[in-house]
């Protein structure tokens, strides 16, 4: 390492939390006198604050330090660090001496400016400085207990201990003879640290919506998912301003607050380990210390009907639930189990078979739909594109789901599948094909294959731009504002002019290709006011929304192509001044590139000497 580098230095600080308003002021002037004084020029400064030293994650300042030493363009030879405990409190000393590992063999070395021991790697150095990390470690660890002591206690007397209150509720401050202070809104912390927070109800409109929310649930049918819904549809909002989530109802309707009881220990995430679930006989409790805004037997009855919908459900109380709705009803569907009072959800039932159609195959159901014949024919057709594309010297991934197929041919260009459902057939014969958007391609080109009515038979393929396939969210076939004849084919073989590649030559270009103008026409949406039609009737109403929806669906596809259309001019300007340099032909060549696709170089150039 050069004289020079080995002088410069960067200086790393750290403070826990933002408490300590000036723990980094405090680490950067003494690493300054030590940097005068030995000699140093301090060039960076890493810095995390407010931070745990328990784990590198979150880290951002340590993360970017070793990345940078890494690279080999840190442009320092030694790194300043206040102590031992400021570089890290793991529980495994060995984390902290592998990171410093990190460094030394990049050639960095790591000195602590407020430590007796010179870290010079030797025998007296190497000891203190693994004791110095094992007290760090341990002074997080009995810091953790006196924390977990002391909550405990603050439960115990009735006392509330960080985070905001539960809707509501809200968090009123104490002094130290149990005198109000008054109500802490959100974001609003304590200023003496001797004063305490309680719980009291909050605004009559909140302590009435959880009274009806208890109510409902206790003594109806109405679902968890169903209070949620009406609570976002009337407009209430949870206790950080947001919409309901069904975790937050169920939150609610488990809340020991609502009826006075103070609980902790429920969970806990010590020393950032991973956060556990205790069992309920370890809970801290104590009962009453708290107004309630709840009556107890409404509430034990709420936590009666709780344990019922927690219990553990099997494959086999899923499949008693599917055989009695198939003898009530004659049949099966998604539609008819969500209606079904007491049923579990169709999450539950995809998650013990996978999916809806296999929990129906296990209790012996057909369903007389075509989807499976869909899903067998979209697998077929991604089996055989994947099979041409190999015969045809590429690469191939699949890296579709259970719900789509996508392939990502030679790393560079993704391809969808999907099946146009047979929708219906028009009064001459004319069939029509539906395709549904309910899964979001993103993808470079979109490959829908048109099969038979009743059988898997294909009768042609459709290669579509992804540009088209958000026009509308689900596209008809054979009537929309595309001619979409001009995208079919009855063999695959557009496919391998799409992805055909031509070889890179380091010769000079012989006659550059002017950039293709692409003329689109400005779309405006018509007026429709003008139109003679009696408006009082449902079907000319229906008719001039249609006719909108139509027209707002073509603008949106051309302003979209215009957009398409000028970044593709800028981007082939672009690539014909990089080609008409053999040196960046040759550079690409060396990184493996040797090669691009046959559509990108035919609007780029004709012909080489």
């Amino acid at each position: 390492m050069p004289h020079e580098q080995s002088k410069k230095a960067a200086q790393y600080v750290r403070m826990s939390t933002d408490m300590q308003r000036y723990s980094t002021e405090n680490q950067k002037s003494l690493i300054a006198l030590y940097a005068a004084s030995h000699g140093f020029q301090i060039v960076k400064t890493y810095a995390d604050e407010g931070k745990s030293g328990l784990s590198i994650k979150g880290r951002a300042g340590l993360q970017q330090l070793l990345q940078d030493v890494r690279g080999g363009n840190a442009g320092f030879g030694t790194v300043l660090v206040y102590d031992v405990s400021r570089w890290g409190r793991f529980q495994d000393a060995d984390e902290s001496a592998y990171y410093e590992f990190l460094c030394r063999e990049s050639g960095i070395a790591i000195r602590y400016c407020a430590e007796e021991f010179a870290n010079d790697g030797s025998i007296t150095a190497t000891i203190i400085k693994s004791i110095k990390r094992l007290m760090a470690a341990e002074y997080s660890r009995d810091l953790s207990n006196r924390i977990f002591l002391a909550k405990c206690s603050m439960t115990r007397r009735g006392f509330s201990h960080g985070g905001r209150a539960v809707f509501g509720l809200r968090r009123m401050l104490v002094d130290d003879y149990g005198q109000l202070k008054g109500i802490l809104e959100n974001g609003e912390q304590k200023f003496l640290s001797s004063h305490r927070t309680i719980l009291v109800p909050g605004p009559e409109r909140e302590v009435d919506t959880v009274r009806r929310v208890f109510g409902e649930f206790a003594w109806t049918d109405a679902s968890i998912s169903a209070l949620t819904a009406k609570l976002n549809a009337e407009g209430i909002r949870n206790s950080t301003g947001h919409l309901w989530r069904v975790k937050g109802v169920r939150a609610m309707l488990s809340n020991e607050k609502y009826i006075g009881n103070n609980v902790f220990g429920m969970t806990s995430f010590k020393l950032r380990a991973r956060r556990l679930k205790h069992d309920p006989a370890t809970w801290v409790r104590a009962e009453g210390v708290f107004q309630p805004i709840l009556a107890k037997d409404l509430f034990d009855r709420v936590q009666d009907k709780l344990r019922g919908i927690n219990r553990r459900v099997t494959k086999f109380d899923l499949l008693s639930h599917l055989t009695a709705i198939w003898c009530k009803h004659g049949a099966l569907s998604t539609t008819v189990i969500l209606n079904t009072p007491g049923c579990p959800s169709a999450n539950t039932f995809e998650r013990h078979f996978g999916s809806m159609l296999d929990a129906f195959k296990a209790v012996g159901y057909r369903r007389g739909s075509q989807r499976l014949v869909y899903v067998s024919t979209r697998q077929l057709v991604s089996d055989l594109v994947a099979r041409e594309l190999r015969r045809w010297g590429h690469s191939v991934k699949e890296i579709g789901d259970r719900k789509q197929a996508k392939l990502l041919v030679n790393d560079e260009l993704v391809i969808s599948i999907a099946i146009a459902h047979w929708f219906y057939r028009t009064r001459d014969g004319r069939p029509r094909w539906l395709l549904k958007r309910s899964i979001t391609h993103q993808s470079d080109l979109l490959i829908i294959v048109r099969a038979s009515e009743k059988t898997s038979h294909i009768i042609d393929y459709l290669f579509v731009p992804d540009l088209t396939s958000d026009v509308a969210q689900q596209l008809l076939l054979d009537r929309c504002h595309l001619d979409i004849q001009k995208f079919a084919a009855s063999t695959l073989e557009p496919l391998r002019v799409l992805v055909a590649r031509d070889g890179l030559y380091e010769t000079p270009l012989a006659r550059i290709r002017e950039p293709i103008a692409v003329a689109v026409k400005g779309a405006h949406l018509p007026n429709f006011s003008h139109l003679r039609l009696n408006r009082k009737t449902a079907h000319a109403k229906i008719l001039l929304r249609a006719l909108q929806r139509y027209s707002a669906s073509m603008a949106a596809f051309i302003a979209k192509r215009r957009r398409v259309a000028a970044r593709q001019r800028v981007l082939e300007a672009s690539l014909q001044h990089l080609f008409c340099d053999p040196t960046f032909i040759k550079t690409l060549k060396g990184e493996g590139l040797d090669s691009l696709p046959s559509l990108t170089s035919d609007r780029v150039f004709v012909e080489r000497t």
